[in-house]
């Protein structure tokens, strides 16, 4: 918010001063300083559009495994003084505990995930409940991995037997929910965060890795580009389509791309907004395109 404000402050300065010398001698400088403000609002509204998804989905994790997955309340070690028995015992209270701190987990994350599932402005290309459902999965397989995480913090801390003994096991679920996990959530986030605006004016795209409008006297070609992920297949890394992006381009060789919606009916809207706003001199091209689509 404190960018976007510096930012529209900068644009009206930049606007006030439009006829001065000062700027046609520096206007190489301006728009450098231009490009760097845009490239740190959109780094910064990526990391924290990501940040508060990865922190929800860690605290839900942790907090549901905490709540619902089982826990011993006894040590094992092997003192260095004596090596001929372990050394045994109970740590009171730490189910308790464990719950207790879990509720707590899981009731910030829900408040937390309270703010990312809210409609938006235009027409949302993932619902709400596409992204709750690709947060569920998410949050399945993530809260298996901070059981693991959970685990290691108590074997390492107060030497608690931990109910899984496969150390491969537990090294990949403290690997997924330190580096799987946000790259599965930036992944999901960019598919179902995006909204499409279209109206007199033009069009507006709002996502996780650009905001941009281009208004219909700019627009120069609508065209589409198929986007492809690795899969592996009989022992193959082998190419996969995932999506056919709609690209708008403009006459300064600007770009607006639109995420193939997932629900045709998302897809029937953008379509009729194009129809109802669009100019007669880009409908033909448009037409023979959304076919494909």
């Amino acid at each position: 918010m404190l960018l976007d404000c510096l930012y529209s402050s900068y644009k009206q300065f930049r606007y006030k001063c439009s006829e001065s010398s000062w700027q046609r001698k520096n206007l190489s400088i301006i728009k450098e300083t231009e490009d760097v403000i845009s490239e740190t609002i959109t780094i910064w509204k990526i990391m924290k559009t990501w940040l508060h998804r990865v922190l929800m989905m860690a605290l839900l994790s942790v907090g549901l495994s905490m709540l619902l997955l089982p826990y011993n309340d006894y040590y094992s070690y092997w003192d260095i003084n004596s090596s001929i028995n372990p050394v045994e015992g109970e740590v009171k209270y730490l189910v308790v505990f464990l719950k207790l701190l879990g509720a707590t987990l899981t009731i910030s994350g829900l408040i937390l995930a309270r703010r990312l599932y809210l409609p938006k402005q235009g027409i949302m290309i993932a619902p709400p409940w596409i992204a709750i459902l690709w947060d569920v999965i998410t949050l399945i397989i993530t809260m298996l991995a901070a059981y693991m995480v959970v685990c290691t913090v108590l074997s390492k801390t107060l030497f608690v037997v931990c109910h899984v003994n496969d150390d491969f096991a537990v090294f990949m679920g403290n690997f997924f929910f330190f580096f799987g996990m946000p790259l599965v959530v930036l992944y999901t986030s960019r598919f179902t965060a995006q909204t499409v605006q279209i109206n007199a004016d033009g069009i507006k795209v709002d996502g996780l890795f650009e905001t941009d409008s281009i208004s219909w006297d700019a627009i120069q070609s609508f065209d589409f580009a198929d986007e492809y992920v690795m899969v592996g297949r009989v022992g193959l890394m082998m190419p996969r389509k995932l999506q056919k992006t709609m690209v708008i381009k403009d006459t300064l060789g600007r770009q607006l791309k639109i995420n193939e919606p997932q629900l045709k009916s998302i897809k029937q809207d953008i379509i009729q907004k194009l129809i109802q706003f669009a100019p007669e001199r880009l409908r033909g091209e448009y037409k023979e395109l959304l076919d494909e689509w």
